[in-house]
């Protein structure tokens, strides 16, 4: 309701016209602006805005904004291979954790059920499924099934979550890497000390 009324309110003159880069605003200014390969958790410290990316290669950028009206990147941070994404982000002082998670892992989640959905589908029907059927079922493309077949087979192993040395922002320096099997870590909250990580550990899934 509340974003209808809104639409409602825009179309009706209440909001201003789009801007350059379609940025639509009342009551606050855009004062600068930065392209970067799609972001999700961006979080900001000292001067610095740390931008946590949606889609490899691109993991980590941290951006210089102390100059607000032109602000630049400081450094970037890509990952060490296709299969995974870095979109969350968290600093505390010196140092910086982003998390690694399969990429499109609710895609991928589908694997987990390709034994149970075709011995159903063989009791359903009698015979061995088609591919076609399978994919039916998965809510999935019939040319996906090969892809989701290497995937149960292959298993991801890169989850987990990277801890950085942001002493100097313009220069990331690694530190370590925890893995946390499954699917990697996703939401995550990091005080200095502790890190407290949403993730799949054996004997931790569905559990707390």
């Amino acid at each position: 309701m509340i974003k209808e009324d809104m639409y409602k309110e825009s179309r009706a003159g209440a909001f201003p016209e789009a801007d350059g880069h379609g940025c639509i605003s009342s009551h606050v200014k855009r004062i600068g602006h930065q392209d970067t390969p799609g972001g999700a958790q961006l979080v900001y410290q000292d001067g610095y805005l740390f931008v946590g990316h949606i889609s490899p290669p691109a993991g980590t950028s941290i951006f210089d904004v102390r100059d607000p009206r032109n602000p630049s990147l400081a450094a970037t941070i890509e990952l060490p291979d296709s299969q995974s994404h870095s979109h969350k982000v968290m600093v505390h002082g010196d140092l910086m954790i982003v998390n690694s998670q399969r990429h499109r892992r609710k895609f991928f989640r589908k694997s987990e059920a390709l034994d149970s959905v075709e011995a159903r589908l063989a009791l359903e029907f009698g015979r061995r499924p088609t591919e076609k059927e399978i994919a039916q079922a998965l809510n999935v493309k019939p040319e996906d099934i090969d892809t989701l077949r290497a995937e149960l087979e292959n298993g991801y192993t890169n989850g987990g979550f990277r801890i950085y040395d942001i002493s100097n922002p313009a220069r990331p320096r690694a530190l370590s890497f925890q893995p946390t099997g499954g699917m990697g870590a996703h939401g995550f909250d990091f005080d200095g000390q502790y890190a407290y990580v949403s993730t799949e550990m054996d004997g931790f899934r569905g559990n707390i």
